[in-house]
């Protein structure tokens, strides 16, 4: 489930549409439900946030930022602007593993759980006792797969900054409500309207090194990039270093100049562009950016500078 750029007008109707929500992670004086149950749907490639709604605020699932075996994952407000790597996790088939260190999971302990009720929710090696790091989400609960009588939520009866995340009997609280959400990182794919079949504007190869060829490629390769305003740079998204220049920098680009990809400079023109509707121009040139020649090949044709009436410069957005 992707918010995307709604997400702070999302918290802002939470706050005002469900003022009874109580500390603790527990929801069970909500009265409107968001999502339903099968819509919880997200990418197990991709790292997102893992957040409740307390009180209007957002809280996240959070590491240290410099993780070492044993260490508690803890509950703090989310910081959905910058997205910061200790809050990002990907959840794969049950394991929630670190962004800050993909080799550590989320994982409880089992004399604790079953001896003591609960057992504090901490960073270990990925593959050490699977059984006791893999969780669910049923519905918007968050249980231990091994037995989903225990869910997942904050210490204490008052939810609190910093507090650590738990594993406890569902039973002892309300009903515990989370998210699971993958940043917005500002970008959008460039597929081209003229192209049979469609294709997309990719890096060579998703290979994003100086000089590389831009060419229409299969949408299922990365052909996401930040088309900035202020600065007018096309920024792939496989480096946001690396940005969309018309050749290589050895004159000035005319009709039939290649696409390429050099490190990103806001004073170099050649890496001047535009998004204007379906037109992607080169603001120096008037050039359009589109496939050579008239009808399309997937995977072959590289991406050049053409006469803006021609066909292959049409592009659409996909995000």
């Amino acid at each position: 489930m992707r918010l995307g750029n709604t997400t702070s007008l999302f918290l802002v109707l939470c706050a005002l549409l469900v003022p009874g929500i109580q500390a603790g992670w527990s929801t069970e004086q909500t009265t409107r439900k968001l999502y339903d149950d099968e819509e919880y749907r997200y990418d197990d490639e991709e790292y997102g946030f893992v957040w409740s709604l307390l009180n209007g605020t957002a809280f996240c699932f959070t590491s240290h930022e410099h993780p070492q075996r044993f260490d508690l994952v803890r509950s703090r407000v989310c910081d959905f602007a910058d997205s910061p790597a200790t809050q990002l996790w990907r959840h794969d088939d049950g394991k929630f593993i670190s962004k800050v260190d993909s080799s550590l999971c989320m994982r409880i302990y089992g004399s604790n759980l079953y001896e003591h009720g609960s057992s504090r929710v901490r960073v270990t090696p990925c593959g050490e006792d699977t059984s006791l790091n893999l969780f669910d989400f049923e519905g918007d609960k968050i249980v231990v797969r091994e037995d989903n009588s225990f869910c997942l939520t904050s210490h204490g009866a008052i939810h609190r900054e910093g507090a650590p995340m738990i594993a406890r009997a569902c039973a002892k609280k309300p009903r515990f409500r989370f998210w699971f959400e993958t940043p917005d990182d500002g970008t959008t794919g460039f597929c081209n309207d003229d192209a049979d079949p469609v294709g997309c504007l990719v890096v060579a190869d998703e290979d994003p090194v100086p000089g590389q060829k831009l060419i229409l490629g299969h949408p299922d390769l990365n052909h996401n990039w930040k088309s900035e305003v202020d600065t007018n740079l096309f920024r792939t998204a496989l480096d946001f270093n690396m940005c969309m220049q018309a050749g290589n920098g050895s004159g000035p680009p005319t009709e039939g100049t290649s696409l390429r990809l050099y490190p990103c400079d806001e004073t170099n023109p050649l890496q001047h562009f535009d998004y204007e509707g379906v037109d992607i121009i080169h603001v120096g040139s008037g050039l359009c950016v589109g496939f050579r020649g008239d009808s399309s090949h997937v995977n072959v044709d590289p991406i050049i500078l053409k006469d803006c009436e021609l066909v292959g410069n049409n592009w659409s957005t996909d995000g």
